[in-house]
């Protein structure tokens, strides 16, 4: 759709809105009265109350005047919250409901209009650019194939059934979508189109022949072997759990080991090796079990197997402080390098999140107008989500100079407080310093710097 056919729509739409609300908010008027029928009324209504007596609810005559009057005052309105208003989507509310109206704000009702009048109600959930449209489309194309798969089962509608199934097959963005939908039209249409069935075998044979769809009609013996080889597999793990139980680690290592190598495809593999990752630590200890549920994690994170193994790893380095060290160097030897040629930076990390920064940062410029007023150096505070805050002084023309001014700077004597914000000094390189500010870690860099700058504290 154009821009100009979409703003015609939406302007369609708001003005239907507008019809709406006024129809709501003044009713049509056929149940009203005249002023002469409601003064009738209200004189009958009053002699009723008091021939029946009772309560209002159970006096039939008084619920009956007080319909008509109402509908004489306000026309027929639906039963709904807050049918006195034209813009139902806002209502007053009490102190203490501030969420309520945030929501109400950022559905665009701040200036008291409905959401529905407004051009970016419409736009708001709309694909206008070509990685949303991708994506609206294909789970467009996935809406379709489900659609057609209940359709052609639960309905036996096969004529809007393969209208469906074509749509998806032919809008489909993933390869393996398009084969799934083109294998279900050919089942679908084998009895009652056959021509057309073999047309769409025929597709997917020439444009996904490595898809499991197109294995099933190549070869008619596929379906069986995958389902022989699945059982096997289910019963390779059972077996390996059995022994697993029974404290035969080693049998279930081997079992796993062996699993892994004949069903590198089955559904079971994360559940394999999540079993012998914990067959491994019985045997080998906490680093070896550690090492295979790094290998799940990083193959199959989103399984439960995957985020079970993340919580144990996260469990062993709180228990085991000398796994998270030495995870913690070998990921620091993977992200800094040592170059003590190109200009370095000073980092003073301060412990204490609550430490007054500004201040901290307001004592170290006067330091240096003080000490090194001749020096261009900058001085810059950041509160770091890892629960410290961050300030960096430079930059200085190299190591030598950096480590100069550390030896010369003294926090407790420069800074106001230093005791209760937890200073510490780093010298780190410009190329790691843009690596500590994407990965925040202050241990991981302690360990790259006690190697890196050994005479430097």
């Amino acid at each position: 759709m154009s821009s100009a056919e979409r703003e015609t729509l939406i302007a369609g739409l708001i003005r239907s809105a507008e019809e709406e609300m006024t129809r709501q908010r003044t009713g049509d008027g056929g149940d009203r009265y005249n002023m002469g029928q409601y003064y009738e009324n209200e004189q009958r209504y009053r002699g009723a109350i008091s021939a029946e007596g009772g309560w209002y609810f159970y006096n039939q005559a008084a619920l009956t005047f007080g319909r008509t009057e109402f509908r004489r005052r306000w026309g027929d309105r639906r039963l709904e919250d807050n049918w006195r208003r034209a813009n139902k989507a806002r209502s007053a509310f009490a102190p203490g409901t501030q969420n309520e109206a945030e929501a109400q704000k950022e559905n665009g009702d701040s200036t008291g209009v409905a959401p529905e009048r407004t051009k970016d109600f419409y736009l708001r959930n709309l694909p206008l650019t070509d990685s949303l449209m991708q994506v609206s489309v294909q789970r467009s194309a996935e809406a379709l194939l489900g659609e057609g798969k209940i359709l052609a089962s639960r309905l036996n509608d096969t004529v809007s059934a393969a209208s469906s199934l074509e749509e998806a097959a032919r809008t489909g963005t993933d390869d393996n979508l398009r084969a799934e939908a083109l294998f279900e039209l050919y089942r679908l249409l084998q009895k009652s189109d056959p021509a057309r069935a073999d047309r769409r075998r025929a597709e997917l044979l020439e444009q996904f022949p490595e898809s499991e769809y197109a294995l099933i009609l190549s070869d008619p013996g596929y379906a069986n072997r995958h389902r022989e080889m699945a059982e096997r597999a289910t019963r390779s793990y059972e077996t390996a759990y059995q022994a697993f139980i029974e404290d035969r680690f080693a049998d279930a290592n081997r079992l796993c080991t062996e699993a892994l190598k004949l069903y590198p495809e089955d559904e079971l593999v994360p559940r394999f090796m999540l079993l012998d990752a914990m067959a491994t630590g019985a045997l080998e200890g906490e680093f070896a079990y550690k090492a295979k549920l790094d290998s799940l994690i990083a193959k199959f994170p989103g399984t439960p197997e995957g985020k079970r193994a993340a919580e144990i790893t996260d469990f062993l380095k709180k228990e085991k402080p000398e796994i998270r060290i030495a995870e913690d160097t070998r990921i620091a030897e993977e992200i800094y390098s040592t170059d003590t040629v190109q200009p370095h930076y000073v980092m003073i990390v301060a412990s204490n999140p609550r430490s007054n920064m500004n201040q901290i940062v307001f004592d170290i410029i006067n330091y240096n107008l003080d000490h090194h007023a001749d020096r261009n150096y900058r001085t810059e505070g950041a509160a770091i989500d890892a629960g410290y805050l961050l300030i960096t002084v430079g930059p200085f023309k190299d190591v030598a100079e950096a480590t100069a001014w550390t030896k010369a700077f003294n926090p407790e004597v420069n800074i106001r407080e230093a005791a209760t914000a937890g200073l510490k000094l780093w010298i780190i390189s410009r190329d790691n310093l843009q690596k500590f500010r994407e990965d925040k870690n202050i241990d991981r860099y302690a360990i790259f710097h006690s190697k890196a700058y050994p005479n430097q504290r």
